[in-house]
């Protein structure tokens, strides 16, 4: 014990009072300390009632070993249960995104194939030579085929005669040949497929690349177009339907108009009936008339010449006038050609 009032020394080293430290430990009893140097001391004290002297004692705190390494080990194992439950954690956050990818692939797959399956165009996957990888339910019912049947098989097989198709030729043809960046897509192509039963049927054609790595893929699309091509037919035949009624139509527009020339021509001539039968009666009374002078004079030949050059003249004038009845009356063809219009318009 050392009861002390002024500064002393320790090991040689001064030491003031007035820097003591106080710590509260874990039960809550103050802990004081005194810096010296490096080190610490440990400060124990307490004051007397009667002189209310301060006695104190001043030890270096020894630290049982055993204890350090039990604390080392605490420590330890707290940092390797916080390491722990960190990397359950991400494991379990890794696990779970995971599950997510997966159920998204899943789902995506599942979204693709429903895709695929109840679209109504025909797909083919082919690979990079031009042969079958793939074909959807469509393709399967259009050609009356299976998967295993097609599969690494050509896709020329399932059209006619695919050399009468210039574009389709070129393009299975040179499949394999041409570099990706060259690659050239067909769209809207029309061909004749053919089915495993040897029927066929019209269809469009288009064919895109899907990937050029790690392998080359393309996508075949194909669209059974009968249907549009009976639509097709049906309307041509409307079309020349409708045509065969129009030319009949109009020839029969044309014979009524025809017709209702010739009534009105005939009601023309029965309008000038009246002048007709008057122009035609004139030179009859004077036919008679010349007739009886020549029953007269026939036994004098020098008085005849007269009368009958006035016999041709008025024959003349009606057979005039009933050439121009036949030619109003009748659809008579005359050929054309140039005339005097003054003289037209005498007669």
């Amino acid at each position: 014990a050392l009861a002390y009032a002024t500064p002393k020394t320790i090991n040689g080293q001064p030491f003031d009072l007035s820097q003591l430290e106080t710590f509260k430990l874990i039960d809550g009893t103050d802990l004081q300390m005194l810096p010296l140097g490096n080190t610490a001391l440990l400060v124990q004290q307490v004051r007397l009632d009667d002189t209310q002297w301060n006695i104190g004692v001043i030890t270096e705190p020894m630290v049982d070993k055993n204890a350090r390494y039990s604390a080392l080990a605490v420590f330890s194992l707290c940092i390797l249960i916080i390491l722990l439950m960190m990397y359950i954690r991400e494991w379990r956050a890794k696990k779970r995104s995971q599950h997510q990818a997966v159920a998204a692939q899943i789902e995506s797959e599942a979204r693709g194939r429903n895709i695929i399956n109840t679209t109504q165009s025909g797909l083919i996957t082919l690979d990079s030579v031009g042969c079958i990888t793939f074909i959807n339910p469509l393709v399967m019912q259009q050609f009356g085929i299976s998967l295993n049947s097609v599969v690494n098989q050509p896709l020329a097989m399932l059209f006619d005669r695919p050399a009468s198709f210039t574009s389709l030729k070129r393009v299975l043809d040179n499949l394999a040949k041409l570099p990706n960046a060259s690659f050239s897509p067909l769209t809207g192509y029309e061909v004749v497929a053919k089915r495993s039963d040897g029927s066929f049927f019209p269809a469009l054609f288009s064919i895109k690349q899907m990937r050029s790595s790690p392998v080359t893929e393309y996508l075949v699309t194909l669209v059974d177009i009968t249907k549009r091509k009976q639509l097709e037919r049906s309307l041509k035949e409307i079309n020349e339907s409708l045509e065969d009624k129009v030319k009949q139509r109009t020839n029969d527009l044309e014979s009524a108009q025809a017709e209702l020339l010739k009534i009105e021509k005939m009601a023309a001539l029965g309008a000038m009936s009246t002048a007709i039968v008057h122009e035609i009666n004139q030179p009859l009374t004077a036919l008679r008339n010349y007739l009886a002078i020549i029953d007269k004079v026939k036994e004098q030949p020098q008085l005849i010449i007269q009368p009958l050059e006035s016999l041709n003249h008025l024959v003349d004038n009606m057979a005039g006038i009933t050439r121009q009845l036949k030619t109003f009356a009748y659809a008579k063809v005359v050929p054309k050609d140039q005339v005097d219009l003054v003289s037209v318009l005498n007669g």
